[in-house]
C-alpha cells in the first residue's frame, strides 16, 4: 500500500487536469467548425480506461484507476456543459491492449506484445483496429446521435466479475434514473460469473427505478 503523493498528484495532472484544459482551449475551434459542416457536430472523443469502472485495484495501481474514474465523470461534465456550444463529448474506455504500460515495453515501432493468455469473454486482448474502430464510430457521422456516452471495447471484461454494484450503475446510466434498488439477489451475485445464464436461470428478479422527481417503478427480469 505504498504510494507516494507526488505520483498521485501527477497521475491526475496527467489524466484529468490536462484533459480538462486542453478540451477548454479547442472549444471555441470545434464550435467554429459548425458554420462549415451543416448537419454535423464537433465532438471530442476522451480516452479512458475500464479501469475507471471495475471494482477490483486494478493490479495495485490506485492513482491510475482512480484518475480514470474521474476522468469519466469529467466527461460526462463536459458532455453535460458543452451542449449550450453544441460540442458532444464521449469517451471510449478501453480493456486491456497491448501498451508498455501492460507489456513493460515495446519495439523500435512504439508496439508492444502480450505472451500472456486473455481471460475476457472474447479470448484475446485488444487490436488497434479495435481503438480505431471506436473512433471512426464516434467522430464521424454515425456517431453524431451519440453525446455523453461511454464506448468499451473490452471483450466483455466486466462480464467476469459483475457485481451487484456495477449491474445498478449500469442500471441507472442506460435508464437515465436516479437509484436503483435490487431485492432478490443471490448471494455470490459479486463472484465471478463464467456462464450468467445457468448462474441465474430459473430466478427471477426485481429492480425498482427511482427517478429524479422520486417516481418509483418496479421491473422483474429472469435470465432465459
Amino acid at each position: 500500500m505504498k504510494s507516494d503523493p507526488q505520483a498521485w498528484a501527477d497521475t491526475f495532472s496527467t489524466n484529468v487536469t490536462s484533459q480538462f484544459f486542453v478540451a477548454a482551449a479547442f472549444l471555441p475551434l470545434l464550435s467554429k467548425s459548425l458554420e462549415s459542416t451543416p448537419g454535423f457536430s464537433p465532438s471530442i472523443v476522451n480516452i479512458t480506461s475500464i479501469s475507471g469502472v471495475m471494482k477490483g485495484s486494478s493490479n495495485g495501481q490506485f492513482a491510475y484507476a482512480s484518475s480514470k474514474a474521474a476522468f469519466l465523470h469529467l466527461t460526462r461534465m463536459m458532455a453535460t456543459t458543452f451542449v449550450e456550444a453544441k460540442v458532444r463529448v464521449n469517451s471510449i474506455a478501453p480493456g486491456v491492449f497491448p501498451s508498455e504500460m501492460t507489456a513493460g515495453d515495446s519495439n523500435e515501432h512504439q508496439k508492444s506484445k502480450l505472451d500472456s493468455e486473455a481471460s475476457n469473454p472474447a479470448g484475446r486482448y485488444g487490436h488497434d483496429t479495435d481503438m480505431g474502430a471506436c473512433i471512426l464510430f464516434l467522430a464521424g457521422p454515425g456517431g453524431v446521435f451519440m453525446n455523453g456516452q461511454v464506448v468499451y471495447p473490452d471483450g466483455g471484461e466486466p462480464l467476469r466479475g459483475l457485481s451487484s454494484e456495477c449491474f445498478a450503475d449500469w442500471f441507472r446510466e442506460y435508464f437515465g434514473v436516479a437509484s436503483v434498488y435490487l431485492d432478490n439477489i443471490r448471494n455470490d451475485f459479486d463472484s465471478k460469473i463464467e456462464r450468467p445464464r445457468e448462474r441465474f436461470s430459473h430466478r427471477s428478479h426485481c429492480i425498482s427505478l427511482v427517478d429524479s422527481e422520486r417516481r418509483t417503478q418496479s421491473i422483474s427480469f429472469q435470465f432465459p
